[in-house]
């Protein structure tokens, strides 16, 4: 008995160090990601970013709202999902909102590619030439971190789902396999 209540202490230990790790590596940083793209997208919204105002002014093809609404929203989510994740509670729900953000921003990144727009990044002004690289470069990166954000929640919300407790009426078993027995023939002969 000894033994048995020794593993479950250690059990919960490790989901404990499990949740520290996964705020450590995945969670701060997505927080400091999002917040440094929130900066730009809300950059860019304000007109000061050298983006041009005629072109903020347009219609998004996909939303039917401004480009500067665009922005001026994908920079509100991104700065509140960023300081959930620093100081909200409830990893599930930090990793759930992550995965969401980061789908939603994907889908809305390949459906601006279908309609033959130009480079959503070319609206963000002189934001890329301040780092020294042009605007299919920074669309890249950010392509890069759209896809570490994403893949990163969905696999770890898998492995929180997996390590979790389950019901105690829950067991993950096999269905019994059917009987071999095989049907009559017509007559009533047996094979």
């Amino acid at each position: 008995m000894i033994s048995i209540l020794s593993w479950a202490g250690r059990s919960g230990n490790c989901i404990e160090n499990m949740n520290r790790q996964i705020h450590k590596y995945f969670v701060h940083p997505a927080a400091v990601l999002l917040f440094i793209m929130a900066l730009a997208s809300l950059y860019s919204a304000s007109g000061t970013s050298g983006a041009d105002t005629f072109v903020m002014d347009q219609r998004d093809p996909l939303l039917f709202l401004k480009y500067r609404h665009v922005f001026l929203a994908a920079g509100v989510l991104e700065l509140l999902l960023s300081a959930y994740l620093l100081m909200g509670c409830g990893l599930w729900t930090k990793l759930l909102l992550a995965a969401w953000l980061s789908t939603c921003l994907l889908v809305y990144r390949l459906g601006f590619r279908f309609t033959g727009e130009p480079n959503i990044y070319d609206y963000l002004g002189d934001i890329p030439a301040r780092f020294f690289i042009s605007a299919h470069v920074f669309d890249l990166v950010m392509l890069v971190v759209l896809g570490w954000l994403s893949i990163g929640s969905y696999s770890l919300l898998a492995v929180l789902w997996h390590k979790s407790p389950k019901p105690a009426g829950i067991t993950p078993t096999m269905p019994p396999a059917p009987d071999k027995q095989q049907a009559p023939l017509p007559g009533g002969a047996t094979p």
